[in-house]
Parts: structure tokens; C-alpha cells; sequence
């Protein structure tokens, strides 16, 4: 009364269990469910990602690779929902570290042999946690867009009830980058009067990646 597959991969979950309030144990809810290896979606900044791999990686037996997020701390001091966020200031981004701790990651990769667990950048383009009127939205999107393009990794964009438009996410996006959430009720959403609106299909014509992120 079962089915035997190859492990199943979770392109979005958040896994850094007891330091961020959406984090979960990845034995537990992942590889107890078939996925023997997830990606963590911003979890953790430069700052945090060390953390990351230490309470996470290094204590799970399901693969873990993470999206590293543009804010220094990524989702560490974020509570559920009640109007703070990770880039409600610009403050939050130390692109040179970033960018630094990227480099790190990829030379460390090629001395070893051993792939990085790091596979790219992460940004949620929110009004939310972006200074609760999406102030500094913009030019966090902008500033995530070039630490991916430097570090020559893909960008995971979290888009919903944003300031920014379709046309520019996942309108602007890349081969290789991730568009998630890309269902859902807000004021950008991929479908409109029931179809999936033109820059999408574009987009993913160019190789961008869509998810549902559930």
C-alpha cells in the first residue's frame, strides 16, 4: 500500500529550526514526507549563515541547500506577521560582505571538491518588510539583482503585495532564477482575469523558474 520513489526535492522551505519563528526541523517534516533534499529559502543573511549550517545542515540527515538572503540577518528577527520586516532599512544589506561570504562559499567549494550548500540569493519584495510602504523595495530588488548577477547565482523572489509590478518581477528576472509564490490572492499576482499574464509566460520562455512555494 505504498509507493517506493526516487527522494523527492522541496525547492522552499525554511529549516533553521528554533532560530527563526518559521523554521522547522527538516527530519522531521521533510525527509519523514519522502524529500531528501529542500532548499531553505532565505532563512539566513551573510551574517547568520554560518548559524545556518551549524544548527541546520550539520545536524540533519536530509540535504540541505540554502538561498542566502540579501539582509545581513536574513528572517532572524522577523515575528509572524505584525508589520516588521528584514528590509524595513537598507541598512540591513551589507552587499560587500554579502558578496564577500558568496565568494568564500565558491572558493571553498572548488578547494574542496564539495559542493557549496549556498545556490543563491533571495529577496522578499513585500511592502511589508520594506519599511511597511515598500520605501526601500525598489532598490532592495535592485541590490539583490546585482549581488546574484557578481556572485553568478540565480535570484529566488518572493513577490506579494508589492509596489513593484509584474513587468519587473518576474519581468526583469533571469535564466535560472526563481519566481515563488507565484499563486497567490495579493495585489501582483501571475494570473490575470484568468489567464497568466504575458511578461510570465516571456519570463519563463527565458528560463525563469516558477514555484508555488508551499
Amino acid at each position: 500500500g505504498l509507493l517506493v520513489t526516487p527522494g523527492l526535492v522541496d525547492t522552499h522551505v525554511h529549516v533553521y529550526d528554533s532560530m527563526i519563528p518559521l523554521g522547522i526541523d527538516a527530519d522531521r517534516h521533510c525527509l519523514g514526507r519522502g524529500c531528501t533534499t529542500v532548499v531553505d529559502a532565505g532563512s539566513a543573511g551573510c551574517n547568520t549563515l554560518p548559524g545556518l549550517k551549524r544548527f541546520a545542515v550539520d545536524q540533519q540527515k536530509c540535504r540541505i541547500l540554502a538561498f542566502m538572503h540579501v539582509s545581513s540577518h536574513g528572517l532572524a528577527n522577523v515575528p509572524i506577521y505584525n508589520g516588521l520586516g528584514e528590509l524595513d532599512s537598507l541598512d540591513y544589506i551589507d552587499a560587500n560582505l554579502a558578496l564577500r561570504t558568496l565568494q568564500r562559499e565558491k572558493a571553498e567549494e572548488e578547494a574542496s571538491g564539495e559542493k557549496s550548500i549556498v545556490v543563491g540569493v533571495k529577496i522578499r519584495l513585500t511592502e511589508q518588510v520594506t519599511n511597511s510602504v515598500g520605501a526601500v523595495e525598489l532598490e532592495a530588488y535592485r541590490t539583490a539583482q546585482k549581488l546574484a548577477a557578481d556572485a553568478h547565482l540565480p535570484l529566488m523572489v518572493h513577490h506579494n503585495w508589492s509596489s513593484i509590478p509584474l513587468e519587473q518581477s518576474p519581468g526583469e528576472m533571469v535564466s535560472g532564477d526563481l519566481y515563488t509564490h507565484c499563486y497567490n490572492a495579493s495585489n501582483v499576482t501571475i494570473v490575470e482575469d484568468g489567464k497568466i499574464a504575458p511578461c510570465v509566460h516571456e519570463a519563463k520562455s527565458r528560463g525563469v523558474k516558477f514555484c508555488v512555494g508551499h
